[in-house]
């Protein structure tokens, strides 16, 4: 047989000898662009999407890997075959090695690379449940197992290669051993051979469980097909592949069986045991269903309720007759839009109620005639906007000479969006599933490939041969996590080369004929649901809705990317400077923002220039187009800029970045024509509305209008070009920042102006209508349904009112846990206060108020607390309270309070309490011990509550020495928790019938309660009353006091407490000896105050009297506050003369620090003949 029989092994071999170099190339380069180190990994540096971007593409280029791996261990065997047969074969075998090298090392260098890369991903796995995170879908549907390298089927091939391609063929280690021992046919060991098919088997195709029950049916056919029904596979093998598809509690069901044949038949009787349950998976389906959500009254939502509805219909009544569900088709039904309501309704002549199969299968029409018609519309209006697209350009007579698989890459339409289905947009713009988390949940719900969107095959057959555009790697572009994270680390990219240069042409709009061959790119196919790789530009034509790029072959460019602005806003390249040190110089990219209050760099310009920090504060920054803030630690800085009129020094703010990439524009005007060159620039300096003008504006200053609809202004750091008008769909990554310095603020003192109109505008407490209130009948219809009393533990028990599905809440476990070291970090400091903070979780624990997370619940759904103490001074004592945030949360997703109802104010007016106690003789006034973690809370709210504490405060903070524990009593710091006590101090208030619970209902405020009798004797009868009624709610009414001194003696006998002689009313303070309530006035201040209107209104509102009992005393005082107002005053403007020394005569007639006004008004002297005058200020 001729060695001519090899020449494609031998082409084959060299193709994949060149991507497996490839491969282990591609690994380099990945690890070094997340500064990864292969040997010790530091993962802690990386957040969640790095980790996952990461992950997903180390598995990516193992699977490439793998593949290459054993494709050349093949063709490697065949070769041996031909050289056992054909003499002429061991001399083609040894000419290719001395031509083209020994191949061999490729596969040693293979397997060596696939060793590391299960090392990094067991790793990776590893600090992700380190973190408590679970592991993204897209990458767990081809990932590697968690014991990846449990049966360690990878060896490094110990042996020697011929050091010569001439060496004999007899080898005594041969490379690959077979029966023969030549070099050249020696095959690879068994054990190698059986980890390629076993490790295809777990990486590639095996389904994953996590202990969802309805996942198992599923699981359990496809793992049978792929490995349990395959006799060649042996049940140590089985077992092996099966615990590799296992996650979560699934895993732990079966984690205390040792890997052996004979508990392969027990691990798959324990999960057929635990998860073969059709019972509950069918009343799981059933919830599912019911708790779907309705759809939007004009059906826009329909075709995405309709999806869920049909794999929940199908599953519910796969198997099962479904004609006595018509309570559950009757729920379906109206979750549907009027509209589709009323064609059902027409289909079965309202004769019958539907079952859900029936509702299903009328649904399916439905929906598929909407979107037959919508497709037509659609394709119909795309035409028309083709035509009136045509109709803007001018018609050039050159005939287009491409190739015509180019111009039919143009005039290929979008196939729309395989997320959402919508024909409207391409899969990278999709805007209903825009997380990249939530896209590459949908490749793996609708079992998409992963390379180009396609149901019809999987990711390994994909004959696509496109790349993602954002990082080349073989994914579509839509799932890569670099669309929206390319700047990693350090990463800061310098304005590139030239991207599009161009000269105004007035004979016509048509590009310029390029001088070698050229490409046309419609910008609008880059983001269709095809890979189109963008080749160099060098003219530009556009429109509304695409833009046809034309260039010359032999320019450098990057390729233009979407997710980077592509508006060309005001940026300069400035010269800046260390003022300290003036030789240190740095030309960077300034971007000119009016709207933004102050300037800002970015801190990597600060430490390039090495520059000194004043200051560090706190700001808030608010961005264009949200309502939320985000609040950075920021440092002060003094900057040098260069400019017409000299050097200029800048007071700005180092942030860590400004914004994504902007477009920079210059102009050559000394030319002929104005040649344009733009930039693609990332601005270190941000020039705030502060120094905006004193730049902008030059002495010579003037603008003019250019070809094509650019506009020059000259200012003082030189020529900027814009655009005549801003197209803000392209502008994603500007960002317009104002700050809040707090006093420095103009919007925070608009605010506080507001608030201050209001109070010396109207009067207190009583005259000014209440605002206007959300609708709280939900949530309290929620709570009246759920509220429930445990006979056992004596309590009420209630649930959290959730706004959202629960599930759709973070877990929040890492920021609890850096919350933790960052709280650890200050307890340790002072070992008094670790041990009192412990000593308060500890005494919670023991009065059942938390509770330990058992172990096999740790897995299950939840949301982790962050918490802290604080601390509090009583003399010598040092007291420390533990805090709980329910308002913590991690950038992007929601906190706990955000997916809560607030609850409606069940709370008594204050002012009326307050004027109701004034009229008995004898005041009473006790307060509920730790009243919020006296209401049970629901085992199903539990898990939502969990944090973070150490076992032993004493032990350094271990994996081993964190405990989790939940609270089984409704927390403080939620911001349901005073709806949910007033809620159930009501409950249990109405529904108990006893002589005082109406009027302890109407004079009780949070857990503050009062009550009046007229004798001694009604007082002890209702200590003894009240002690028992709110025992039977599972509390404690403690701290009675009372203007009467026998009462005072048996409540302190009962109590085992001293009733101190003043008490707190409800903000007032109330002496009980001599029955009067105090009001405190300010104490007189220095004489050389200079005074200001926030140093007199901080002084007015430091009298706190609700009741306005001494408003007669201070009125002449907000008379004074009001006409600050009028006169427009800044808040730190010393007061003029005039103001200035009425109020210091005001002040100087506040001669008593403290206002007495007797508690009680009517004594018992008063009778119904007795005249009375009412007195209103």
């Amino acid at each position: 047989m001729p060695h001519n029989d090899s020449s494609r092994l031998r082409r084959q071999i060299g193709f994949f000898k060149k991507l497996i170099q490839r491969n282990c190339s591609s690994v380099a380069q990945t690890l070094s662009e997340y500064e990864i180190e292969s040997k010790q990994p530091s993962l802690s540096k990386l957040d969640v999407d790095q980790l996952e971007a990461l992950r997903l593409e180390l598995h990516t280029t193992r699977t490439s890997l793998l593949k290459a791996y054993t494709r050349l261990t093949s063709l490697h065997d065949e070769w041996s075959v031909l050289q056992q047969s054909d003499p002429l074969e061991l001399d083609a075998f040894a000419e290719y090695i001395a031509k083209y090298g020994d191949y061999r090392t490729s596969v040693t260098q293979a397997v060596s690379q696939l060793e590391e890369l299960d090392s990094l991903l067991n790793e990776i796995d590893n600090e992700f449940r380190g973190r408590d995170l679970s592991l993204s879908s897209e990458a767990s549907d081809s990932a590697a197992s968690d014991d990846r390298h449990e049966a360690k089927p990878i060896q490094p091939i110990d042996r020697q290669l011929p050091s010569h391609p001439n060496a004999p063929m007899s080898h005594p280690d041969p490379l690959l051993p077979r029966t023969t021992t030549t070099a050249a046919n020696a095959p690879y060991n068994s054990s190698l051979l059986n980890f390629v098919d076993a490790s295809i088997l777990s990486k590639l195709e095996l389904p994953t469980f996590d202990g969802n029950l309805l996942d198992y049916p599923e699981f359990s056919a496809r793992f049978a097909t792929l490995v349990g029904n395959k006799p060649q596979l042996d049940n140590t093998t089985k077992f092996s592949l099966l615990k590799s598809c296992l996650r979560g509690r699934a895993l732990q069901s079966i984690q205390g069986l040792s890997m052996t044949a004979e508990n392969y038949s027990i691990a798959m009787d324990i999960l057929k045991t635990h998860y073969d349950d059709k019972v509950t998976m069918r009343h799981i389906l059933y919830t599912k269903l019911a708790q779907l959500p309705s759809c939007d009254p004009e059906g826009r939502q329909l075709p995405i309720l309709y999806n869920r509805m049909f794999s929940l219909i199908r599953q519910f009544s796969n198997g099962n007759d479904d004609s006595k569900e018509t309570a559950l088709g009757a729920l379906l039904l109206n979750k549907l839009p009027v509209r589709v309501r009323s064609q059902i309704y027409d289909r079965t002549g309202n004769s019958h109620n539907v079952t859900p199969s029936e509702l299903l299968h009328l649904l399916t029409d439905i929906v598929r005639k909407d979107s037959t018609l919508f497709e037509i519309e659609y394709h119909s209006k795309q035409q028309m906007n083709i035509s009136h697209l045509h109709q803007g350009f001018h018609i050039s007579s050159t005939t287009d000479t491409r190739p015509t698989s180019k111009r039919r890459i143009q005039r290929k339409t979008s196939k729309g969006c395989p997320f959402c289905n919508s024909m409207l947009h391409s899969a990278i713009e999709c805007n209903v599933f825009i997380n990249v988390k939530q896209r590459n949940e949908q490749v793996r719900i609708r079992r998409l490939c992963y390379n180009c969107l396609s149901p019809r095959h999987s990711t390994q057959e994909c004959p696509s041969k496109y790349t993602c555009k954002f990082c080349s790697k073989k994914h579509h572009s839509s799932l890569c996590f670099r669309s929206s994270h390319q700047v990693r680390g350090k990463l800061q990219p310098q304005p590139s080369s030239t991207l599009i240069r161009q000269k105004p042409n007035s004979m016509t709009d048509r590009p310029l004929k390029p001088q070698n061959h050229s490409a046309h790119v419609t910008e609008l196919l880059a983001d269709s649901a095809q890979h189109h790789q963008v080749e160099p530009l060098s003219t530009v034509r556009r429109t509304d809705d695409a833009a046809t790029l034309t260039c010359s072959s032999n320019q450098q460019m990057p390729p233009i990317t979407n997710h980077s602005s592509q508006a060309s806003l005001m940026c300069a390249t400035v010269s800046l400077f260390n003022p300290s040190k003036p030789s240190k110089q740095i030309n960077a990219t300034a971007l000119f923002d009016s709207g933004s209050s102050k300037s800002y760099i970015t801190e990597e310009l600060a430490a390039s220039l090495n520059l000194s920090v004043h200051t560090t504060e706190d700001i808030t920054i608010s961005t264009f187009g949200t309502n939320d803030s985000l609040h950075l630690r920021c440092a002060n800085h003094t900057i040098g800029i260069i400019t017409e009129k000299g050097a200029k020094h800048l007071e700005v703010k180092s942030v860590p970045t400004l914004t994504g990439n902007l477009q920079q524009i210059l102009v050559d005007t000394q030319a002929d024509q104005e040649d344009f060159t733009i930039f693609t620039c990332k601005p270190s300096i941000l020039i705030g509305n502060d120094y905006f003008w004193d730049i902008v504006l030059s002495d010579d200053f003037h603008y003019r209008l250019l070809p094509k609809g650019y506009r020059l202004l000259h200012t003082t750091v030189g020529n900027i070009i814009l655009k005549e008008s801003l197209n803000l769909r392209n502008t994603r990554s500007y960002t317009s920042l104002v700050a809040n310095d707090n006093l420095a603020n103009p919007n925070y003192h608009d605010e506080l102006s507001e608030l201050v109109t209001k109070f010396w505008k109207l009067e207190t407490v009583g005259i000014i209508d209440d605002p206007a209130k959300r609708d709280d009948e939900e949530c309290l219809n929620f709570f009246n349904n759920t509220i429930s009393y445990d006979k056992q533990d004596q309590r009420y028990v209630v649930k959290l009112p959730f706004k959202i599905e629960p599930s759709q809440l973070p877990n929040n476990f890492s920021l609890a846990y850096s919350r933790l070291c960052s709280q650890l970090r200050t307890l340790k400091q002072n070992e008094k206060l670790m041990h009192k903070y412990h000593a308060v979780i500890m005494d919670q624990l023991q009065r059942g108020i938390i509770e330990k997370v058992p172990t096999e619940e740790i897995s299950s759904p939840a949301h982790y607390l962050s918490h802290h103490g604080v601390i509090k001074k009583e003399g010598d004592d040092i007291k420390i309270r533990c805090v709980y945030d329910g308002s913590a949360r991690t950038k992007g997703n929601l906190s706990l309070n955000d997916s809560l109802y607030r609850g409606p104010v069940l709370l008594p007016d204050l002012a009326g309490i307050l004027l109701r106690i004034r009229f008995y003789k004898i005041l009473i006034s006790s307060d509920i011990e730790k009243a919020f973690l006296m209401v049970g809370l629901h085992v199903d709210s539990r898990d939502y509550t969990r944090f973070l504490w150490l076992n032993d405060p004493t032990r350094p903070l271990t994996r081993d020495n964190v405990v989790t524990y939940r609270f089984t009593r409704v927390p403080f710091g939620l911001i349901s928790s005073p709806f949910l006590l007033a809620g159930t101090i009501h409950h249990h208030l109405t529904t108990t019938a006893t002589p005082i619970s109406q009027a302890i209902l109407r004079n009780t405020y949070v857990d503050n309660v009062f009550y009046g009798v007229n004798t001694t004797e009604e007082g002890l009868k209702f200590y003894n009353e009240s002690k028992e009624l709110f025992q039977t709610a599972g509390m404690n009414l403690r701290a009675y006091a009372s203007n009467a001194t026998k009462l005072n003696h048996y409540f302190e006998e009962k109590e085992h407490n001293k009733i101190p002689e003043v008490q707190k009313l409800l903000g007032l303070q109330w002496n009980t000896t001599t029955d009067i309530l105090i009001v405190h006035l300010p104490s007189q201040p220095p004489n050389n105050v200079k005074w200001t209107k926030r140093k007199v209104l901080k002084c007015v509102a430091s009298i706190y009297d609700p009741l306005g009992l001494v408003s007669p005393m201070i009125l002449i005082a907000k008379r004074l506050l009001q006409s600050l107002w009028k006169i427009e005053l800044s808040w730190d403007d010393t007061l003029p003369t005039q103001q200035d020394v009425l109020w210091k005569q005001i002040i100087s007639s506040w001669t008593v620090p403290i206002l007495s006004i007797p508690r009680l008004l009517f004594h018992e002297d008063a009778n119904t003949e007795s005249v009375y005058d009412l007195h209103v200020f």
